[in-house]
């Protein structure tokens, strides 16, 4: 046989195989935009580690310290400085924005699921009252369909609650960077410039943070919606049974 199969993976093959599957400072796999999900990460999202922040140059397994992204900022002057700050001020509150609209989103569905879901469980007594089915295998039907339709319902409810409690943001801004040269990895800084910069070093390392929690946050909400849209599904089927057993009363 010949074709790929023959073939070892190039260098760069190997390169972005080893960055996908590095860890951050956390211990959290990183996982590269775009990557496909696997099942496991489909039917339960877990938080990845941090991307944005990737030291891909000096060492491919760990994050940037906080020091690392300050050296890297235009800081050649306080006009500058500010200006840098402005400009990471606004890509930080990007993924705060982010995580607030899947919030709202998971406010919404869990809301609907409650309503929704009394209509489902009201529907119980048909399935065992023989008077109003009188056909066992449409009873049976009406049953297992709304036992399906209940569990995606409990399933979409448990997905935006999980978006909505155990991904809540966790990175804000370090009170470290009011006093820098008491940081751990923080350059101690002299001029106001200095000041500035650190405080953009640590939005950024905040930022990268906050921005795999937004993204779990929607991971959720989106097998939310479907568990969602799957329930409406068998309520349509519900309402199919139900005619069906009243032509055929």
């Amino acid at each position: 046989m010949s074709g790929r199969l023959d073939e070892h993976p190039t260098q760069e093959e190997r390169v972005e195989e080893e960055v996908e599957q590095t860890c951050d400072g956390d211990g959290r796999l990183r996982v590269a935009q775009g990557t496909p999900e696997t099942w496991r990460e489909r039917i339960l999202p877990q938080l990845h580690g941090k991307w944005w922040n990737f030291d891909s140059e000096r060492d491919r397994r760990t994050t940037k310290s906080c020091a690392q992204l300050f050296w890297e900022l235009p800081l050649s002057d306080v006009e500058e400085a500010r200006e840098t700050l402005a400009h990471v001020e606004a890509i930080a509150q990007t993924a705060v924005e982010r995580a607030q609209a899947a919030d709202r989103r998971a406010s919404t569905i869990a809301g609907s699921v409650a309503i929704a879901a009394s209509f489902t469980l009201s529907g119980g007594a048909l399935a065992i009252d023989a008077d109003k089915l009188h056909a066992h295998g449409l009873r049976i039907a009406f049953a297992l369909a709304l036992f399906a339709t209940t569990a995606l319902f409990v399933a979409s409810a448990a997905y935006a609650l999980r978006a909505l409690v155990r991904t809540h943001p966790t990175h804000w801004i370090d009170p470290h960077s009011l006093n820098p040269g008491g940081g751990v990895n923080a350059p101690v800084p002299t001029e106001l410039r200095h000041r500035i910069g650190t405080r953009a070093a640590h939005l950024l390392d905040g930022f990268a943070g906050n921005w795999e929690i937004s993204d779990l946050k929607n991971r959720n909400v989106d097998c939310a919606l479907l568990c969602l849209l799957g329930a409406l599904a068998g309520i349509l089927l519900l309402a199919g049974l139900l005619v069906a057993a009243a032509i055929g009363a």
